[in-house]
């Protein structure tokens, strides 16, 4: 006989509580491993984008590896994982094509540095 979670006899797991300033995913919010355009350019590996009808949120490791400085004012906590909405970088541009399940991200030019870890101080690189 199978007991589904939380019947009696089963513990079901707690929900993480979510680190000052992060919100837990609400329920509407659904991951999904997209291909990425960068400023035209498809990028070589997918990755995991978590988004609903109002934003789109990717890993702070994303966002590094791209050279994206996003605020952490408005994240999610998902599966364990932190994610960053992308709209907070100033004047980026993102979309969700449906049809290829690519992401799309227009980002100017703000860190023109070869190593990621510059943009942490913010777009002067410094």
């Amino acid at each position: 006989m199978l007991l589904a979670a939380g019947s009696p006899g089963i513990a079901a797991d707690p929900a993480p509580i979510p680190a000052a300033g992060q919100a837990a995913a609400p329920a509407d919010l659904r991951l999904a491993l997209l291909a990425i355009r960068i400023n035209g350019i498809d990028q070589p590996d997918p990755v995991w984008v978590l988004y609903d009808a109002d934003a789109l949120y990717v890993t702070g490791d994303a966002a590094l590896a791209w050279r994206l400085v996003l605020k952490e004012d408005d994240t999610r906590l998902f599966e364990g994982e932190t994610y960053l909405r992308l709209d907070t970088a100033e004047g980026l541009v993102a979309g969700l094509d449906d049809a290829t399940q690519t992401l799309s991200i227009t980002a100017p030019a703000h860190c023109s540095c070869r190593r990621a870890r510059c943009c942490r101080a913010g777009p002067t690189g410094r």
